[in-house]
């Protein structure tokens, strides 16, 4: 608990200031988490789909999160939540889990709504970090400046850069192919 007693104007407000850049930074983390929590629910139910494989070849890149493999008539699953490079029983410790059937498939997840916030103009002390994400009018913008940016994006100057139209950004994995 912070003591405020004592403290000044401009100390409460950086106190203040921190705090909600702290918030938005932890905000952007739990909607990281969010879409990469998505991200592996989805590979688990395409693997579902798709069903069994075989365990070798490994695929290039390794088994997808909820791949199911087959292995002298068993059935394993990859149950790490990453990709993994080797076929059950090659690492001392493995990450296959042995399942008696496939796993149903399930319906489709709604994806988690994009990790970017409208544009507004900032007060001083809360610009937009480096390589802050935002909406401005119908498109998505990066900060590029090396410090804070209070500047609007699509002004001359400002150090934003145009990611793309907001609808292109979102079907294409938040703007992947843009950068």
């Amino acid at each position: 608990m912070i003591d405020f007693v004592g403290k000044t104007r401009e100390e409460i407000e950086a106190i203040i200031t921190a705090a909600e850049a702290e918030l938005e930074r932890r905000t952007q983390v739990w909607e990281l988490r969010e879409r990469f929590d998505w991200q592996v629910r989805e590979f688990e139910r395409l693997a579902a789909l798709q069903g069994p494989i075989p365990a070798t070849p490994i695929p290039e890149g390794g088994f997808m999160p909820g791949a199911i493999v087959h292995v002298d008539g068993n059935l394993y699953l990859n149950g790490s939540g990453a990709f993994i490079t080797y076929a059950p029983g090659e690492e001392p410790i493995s990450e296959w889990v042995a399942v008696d059937e496939p796993p149903e498939p399930g319906e489709p997840d709604t994806p988690p709504s994009p990790v970017h916030e409208p544009w507004v103009q900032p007060h001083a002390g809360a610009e937009y970090e480096p390589g802050a994400i935002v909406s401005h009018e119908g498109r998505v913008w990066r900060n590029d400046h090396t410090g804070l940016n209070g500047w609007e994006p699509g002004t001359p100057g400002s150090q934003w850069t145009d990611l793309g139209p907001i609808e292109e950004y979102e079907l294409e994995g938040e703007g992947d192919s843009h950068d």
